[in-house]
């Protein structure tokens, strides 16, 4: 604003250059409440700017989804890598424990067991 004010000593065709500006909307607001001749002007920078400021935020919210389901792809397959792993020692185990009690017989007696 200040930049703007001191480069064009308050043209309110300069007022464009700080529509990014915050302080922007008050300046803006008094313009429209005095009855500017030319609101325009004033307007399409403040909707030009807004309209720049919400496809920046689309565009980080859509780079956040993409990290983010690409995080959780990772996580899922990270997951079914680990139940895999979990199933095949399980299953091998159970296995040894069947091979065991086959190479004991029924009528021996098992020292795991009173």
């Amino acid at each position: 604003m200040a930049i703007a004010g001191v480069v064009t000593r308050g043209r309110h065709d300069a007022l464009a250059l700080a529509a990014p500006s915050p302080t922007y909307a008050f300046v803006l607001a008094d313009e429209l409440q005095s009855g500017s001749t030319y609101p325009f002007e004033l307007v399409l920078p403040a909707i030009l700017c807004s309209a720049g400021y919400a496809l920046f935020g689309v565009g980080l919210l859509a780079l956040a989804a993409a990290k983010s389901h690409q995080r959780l792809a990772a996580e899922r397959a990270r997951i079914t890598q680990l139940e895999t792993l979990l199933d095949a020692e399980l299953s091998g185990k159970e296995q040894t424990r069947a091979a065991a009690a086959l190479t004991q017989g029924p009528g021996s007696a098992n020292p795991a067991t009173p």
